[in-house]
């Protein structure tokens, strides 16, 4: 699941809405053929490192060079507009959704990581009919990448109701801005219930210490 690329190709294999993509790899041609705008970002970096939106041609060459300070090779994904939306998995079971909204509109390092420069709505305001459908997306997310402990889907579900998978993050943030505990929170779990219920299924590794 680290590897964005690897998790796009299986999301195409299983029928998984993600996003258009384009891969091009450092120090060779590249002639991007989708539409501004874009996402440009390495295959292999977290916490947005490298990630840029290009809505302009002047922006596409400082994104590529961006990109590849972090990695030899990079995708190009169709900027999907929508919400952004985190799914906790607690093993095959959905946590509440968590809505991000960013001030700037990006969610970057900063964003990500600054109090006061992301709104966050847990639960998200969603319809019975949006929960579901991000909910079924990301139980199977979780199967077909074979999933452990408690990751996080994320997804940006469009104007349509089409819930977009980003991808599954298996290191989710656990800072006091992060998107799990907020989450565990929703569901009456603590920080530190959170904490001992990731170090359970860590046991699953090496069975009963006892």
């Amino acid at each position: 699941a680290y590897d964005k690329l690897k998790t796009k190709e299986i999301f195409k294999f299983h029928g998984i809405p993600t996003a258009d993509y384009e891969v091009f790899y450092k120090n060779q041609p590249i002639e991007r053929s989708l539409d501004l705008p874009v996402v440009v970002k390495p295959t292999n970096q977290g916490s947005s490192f490298g990630v840029s939106i290009v809505n302009t041609e002047d922006q596409w060459k400082p994104a590529l060079e961006s990109a590849f300070e972090y990695s030899e090779e990079i995708i190009v994904e169709k900027f999907i507009v929508g919400k952004l939306l985190a799914v906790g998995m607690k093993g095959e079971t959905p946590m509440p959704i968590v809505h991000i909204r960013p001030e700037s509109g990006f969610y970057d390092y900063e964003a990500k990581y600054t109090s006061g420069k992301t709104e966050y709505l847990c639960p998200a305001n969603l319809s019975e009919h949006e929960i579901n459908k991000c909910n079924e997306v990301s139980i199977k997310v979780f199967k077909v990448l074979r999933g452990r402990g408690i990751p996080r889907v994320d997804i940006i579900l469009d104007d349509e109701g089409t819930p977009y998978v980003l991808e599954m993050n298996t290191i989710p943030g656990m800072t006091p801005t992060s998107l799990l505990p907020m989450a565990a929170l929703e569901m009456e779990m603590s920080f530190d219930d959170l904490v001992i219920e990731i170090l359970k299924t860590a046991q699953l590794d090496y069975g009963d210490p006892s």
